[in-house]
């Protein structure tokens, strides 16, 4: 992580994801869902894309 700059957190409906790990807001970017035909649903395809800042939490570290 690049901890330099701040960029605004995206705001694209349905593709972004925070994910909490040891108190620290991981923003997460899902680019693809795989169906499983024999169990009948979908899994996601996520990747990290930043941390969230913890003095604005419209912004992330990428």
């Amino acid at each position: 992580m690049y901890y330099d700059f701040k960029v605004k957190i995206p705001a694209e409906k349905g593709k972004i994801y925070t994910r909490t790990i040891k108190g620290v807001v991981y923003i997460n970017y899902e680019y693809e869902r795989v169906y499983k035909p024999d169990k009948k649903y979908n899994i996601p395809k996520r990747t990290t894309i930043g941390k969230q800042c913890e003095d604005d939490p419209t912004m992330m570290y990428p």
